[in-house]
Order: structure tokens, then C-alpha cells, then sequence
């Protein structure tokens, strides 16, 4: 039930796209906003607890799990990026499981906040990183890009082709859970 009111100055611009949005949806302009405000806002504990579980349930491909549950439990802080949803998308929709790909990618989600946008000014990263690193792969190199342009300096991962890569420090998986 929603109680709050609230006043936004937007552009004629804004209003405009606002109400396209919300006439291809057969929605309101007020819930394309508040799905806007939702993607901004921590899903939450409960909401990662969910996610975390629905997927271990589902014996989801994870490198480490007590990493995991070291998230559901808030013992460490994590982020992903985008390019790590669309990995988990391209890899489930290539061996046609869009059940998997879906379930995956929204409990990824829930799990993650934030994920880190893959932007124009981060992309500008990669092609030094693909002359210094040649060997490595174009989604391992957008990694090292996200890590580098957001301040991270390490990488959870199982991926022994990150210890070429100078600018960040790979912690693997066993590492992590015998540190815990």
C-alpha cells in the first residue's frame, strides 16, 4: 500500500518517455517510476537470503559456496557486474535452459546490489587491457575494466587466467573459505 507522496521536477523530455514507457506496458507513469526507484534500492537481506537459497536449491553453478554464505550472512560485502548477468544468461539460453538463465540472473540480482554498470568510460579501459593482456578473453578483460574503474582491487574467482593480470589480485575460492 503505498502512503507516501512525493513531488518531482522532471523535463518535458522525461515526461515523455515516461509516459511511452508506461502506455507500452499498459501501466501507470507513477509505477514506471516506482520500478525505476526499486532498481536503485537494495533489494534487501531477505530478499538475498531468498535468492541465495532458491539457489542452492536449485544446485546452481557456483564456484564457492561457502562464499555464498558468507553474503547471506553479511560477513563479507560483494558486488557483480552486468557482464557477470549476461555471462549467466548467454551461457543457460546457448544450451536452451531459459528457466535456468531466468532463475539465475534474477537470484544473481537479489544477491548482488549493486551491479555495477558496464559504461562508455569503463569499455574505453579494455582496449589497453587487450594489447597488454592478448591472451585473455574480451569478457575476462571487461572484468578487470569493472574492477579497475570502480576501485576493486581484488577478485573473488576460480579463473587462474586473472594472475596474469597485474591490476588486480585473484582470491580463489579455497583461499577465501580457509581465510573464514
Amino acid at each position: 500500500m503505498f502512503s507516501q507522496r512525493t513531488q518531482v521536477l522532471l523535463s518535458p523530455d522525461q515526461v515523455t518517455k515516461l509516459k511511452r514507457i508506461a502506455a507500452r506496458d499498459g501501466r501507470s507513469v507513477g509505477a514506471v517510476i516506482r520500478d525505476a526507484v526499486d532498481s536503485y534500492v537494495d533489494p534487501g537481506d531477505d530478499a538475498r537470503h531468498r535468492a541465495i537459497q532458491a539457489m542452492l536449491a536449485m544446485n546452481a553453478p557456483v564456484d564457492d559456496w561457502e562464499v555464498m554464505k558468507a553474503v547471506d550472512e553479511g560477513r563479507i560485502e560483494a558486488v557483480t557486474s552486468a557482464e557477470v548477468v549476461q555471462e549467466i544468461l548467454h551461457r543457460f539460453l546457448a544450451i536452451r535452459r531459459p528457466d535456468i538463465a531466468d532463475a539465475l540472473a534474477r537470484n544473481t540480482l537479489d544477491t548482488f546490489f549493486p551491479v555495477l554498470p558496464i559504461t562508455h568510460a569503463l569499455m574505453r579501459r579494455v582496449p589497453d587491457l587487450a594489447r597488454r593482456y592478448p591472451d585473455r578473453a574480451a569478457r575476462d578483460l571487461i572484468h578487470v575494466a569493472t574492477c579497475i574503474h570502480e576501485g576493486i582491487t581484488e577478485i573473488l574467482s576460480a579463473d587462474r587466467g586473472f594472475d596474469v593480470v597485474r591490476e588486480v589480485r585473484r582470491i580463489p575460492p579455497e583461499e577465501f573459505a580457509a581465510a573464514r
